[in-house]
């Protein structure tokens, strides 16, 4: 396939990028070549990583990382200057013609203010994957926000956030997450068969996976014969094993640990049913319509904009957060005959496909920058 000379280039600002697999750099690893094809070349700037070179390319994407967070912890004041040093020769050599912010809550935002108001006179976008919270309203965030020639969100749980932060008329825009198309499907559930549950994330409070292990436990006293494996790792790992072995379903729950791309998604195919009973406002829920994509139904928190991707009764299942009891009554319920799981699955794809594609995605953020990047609105 033949790649357009590049008529847009872009420093993006992601707060972890690959080989990280959250949200952003799942969305990232497929939007950024996709983008490259329309001409709009990105290169990203991301926190450094132990293991991980400071500048490499990925994929045909140059990635620059940086101590960001780092340094703004330090107790040595020079270490931010430092940073700042290498971000302005990163700008030198990149020479974008503009900034894309995948956060405004994290310590890159920080620098790209520092950025702004030492005469770096560049045009700045911001796309919210995460839903803000109280605490996030910082003077930098506010500032940054209200700076933006626009604002996009995965949701429109995001965008609802970030409205107590954003100045009356600012240009704000939907593009939900696109998904691409897989030819693997949903494993056949019969019966009698034990159900083959999945959560996939970081281990960490936030995530709710001590509510999946308890909801488990339930759904077992109550008759449920079904297995949960966990992929992904985090502080909480231990406690969650202990959890599951205090609750006498240790021989229940598997913990995978980081899985590569390929065989994340075969564990999705081999699932029954994805678990994300989040305690968090999600911003959209990526891993539960790359599931969806499959045939996999998902239970999910009502929180963010895991709302948005299963409606409730017909693409999935939807339940209060911080409910164990209420999950286990989910499972119980998907599970209740082969057919209607079969038809939950059916619809949970048929969502998946009519409202998170991935091509609609890529033009979503290519009329964002179209829209919002006037000067260079012909060229795109």
């Amino acid at each position: 396939m033949t790649v357009a000379t590049p008529r847009l280039r872009v420093l993006a600002f992601s707060p972890l990028f690959l080989p990280f697999l959250g949200g952003i750099e799942i969305l990232l690893r497929t939007l950024l070549p996709a983008l490259r094809q329309r001409g709009i070349e990105t290169a990203v700037v991301t926190e450094s990583a132990e293991g991980l070179a400071s500048r490499e390319e990925m994929d045909g994407t140059r990635v620059y990382r940086l101590p960001l967070s780092g340094a703004v912890r330090s107790r040595n004041a020079l270490e931010p200057l430092r940073v700042m040093q290498q971000l302005r020769a990163i700008v030198a050599e990149e020479r974008p013609d503009a900034l894309h912010l995948h956060s405004v809550a994290q310590a890159a935002a920080y620098y790209v203010e520092r950025l702004l108001s030492q005469g770096g006179a560049l045009p700045y976008l911001v796309s919210l994957h995460g839903a803000l919270e109280t605490e996030d309203q910082l003077q930098v965030v506010r500032g940054l926000l209200a700076g933006a020639r626009a604002v996009s969100g995965v949701s429109q749980a995001c965008l609802d956030s970030a409205a107590p932060f954003l100045p009356a008329g600012s240009a704000r825009q939907l593009i939900y997450n696109g998904i691409p198309d897989t030819d693997l499907r949903c494993a056949p559930w019969r019966q009698g068969e034990t159900a083959r549950l999945l959560c996939v994330g970081r281990l960490q409070l936030e995530k709710g996976y001590d509510l999946a292990i308890a909801a488990l436990a339930i759904a077992v006293a109550r008759g449920f014969d079904g297995r949960l494996a966990i992929i992904g790792r985090g502080e909480q790992e231990l406690n969650f094993r202990a959890l599951a072995a205090r609750l006498g379903i240790a021989d229940r729950v598997d913990f995978l640990g980081e899985l590569a791309p390929s065989l994340v998604a075969a564990e999705m195919a081999r699932a029954h049913a994805l678990l994300a009973p989040s305690r968090m406002r999600e911003g959209f829920g990526l891993v539960v319509a790359e599931a969806g994509r499959m045939g996999v139904p998902a239970i999910v928190a009502k929180t963010g904009g895991l709302s948005e991707v299963v409606i409730d009764g017909r693409s999935g299942l939807v339940v209060p957060r911080e409910d164990a009891d209420a999950l286990a009554d989910a499972l119980l319920r998907l599970f209740r005959s082969e057919g209607h799981w079969r038809d939950l699955g059916a619809q949970a794809r048929e969502r998946v496909v009519t409202t998170f594609g991935h091509d609609a995605c890529v033009e979503g953020y290519v009329r964002f920058y179209a829209d919002h990047l006037g000067e260079k609105r012909r060229a795109l």
